[in-house]
């Protein structure tokens, strides 16, 4: 999928890959194919939240049930118009199963943390890596983040 799409004239002026790769095999095979085509990887930006505010914003996490739609919301940053009520279409807000608890959380993170991190030092070591802290402690949300970062590449 990802060699069709890099083949496709949608990618001849470059593209961004948003939560790919995930591991170091991935990473590497995407260097491989885009070296065969004379290409590289430009630049990986690693966003960064503290543990605590990802746990938090997780469990106050709600998603619209109309399969459908799918509209999430956060109940503290952005909470549902109608408490319990997507905005959108009406239906019930519900928190997903493994959004409930703290530990299935934090083993989540874990993981992902364990995946993550060869990926931070890979692209660490070859200097395209640039890690952004997104956080509500230091009122830095991702819009301004992806803001920024569109500047400085312009």
């Amino acid at each position: 999928m990802v060699i069709d799409y890099l083949d496709s004239d949608l990618a001849k002026n470059g593209i961004i890959l948003d939560g790919f790769p995930r591991t170091l095999n991935q990473a590497q095979k995407l260097d491989e194919i885009l070296e065969q085509r004379g290409k590289k990887v430009d630049l990986v930006i690693n966003l960064t939240t503290p543990r605590e505010e990802i746990i938090e914003r997780i469990l106050t996490r709600r998603v619209c049930s109309n399969q459908a739609c799918k509209t999430t919301y956060n109940i503290k940053l952005h909470p549902p118009k109608v408490e319990g009520i997507c905005d959108k279409c009406g239906a019930e807000l519900v928190q997903r199963d493994d959004d409930k608890s703290s530990e299935a959380i934090n083993q989540r993170l874990e993981t992902y943390e364990n995946k993550t991190a060869p990926l931070v030092n890979y692209y660490k070591q070859k200097g395209i890596l640039r890690t952004e802290e997104v956080s509500t402690r230091i009122n830095r949300m991702g819009k301004e983040v992806a803001e920024d970062i569109v500047k400085d590449l312009k």
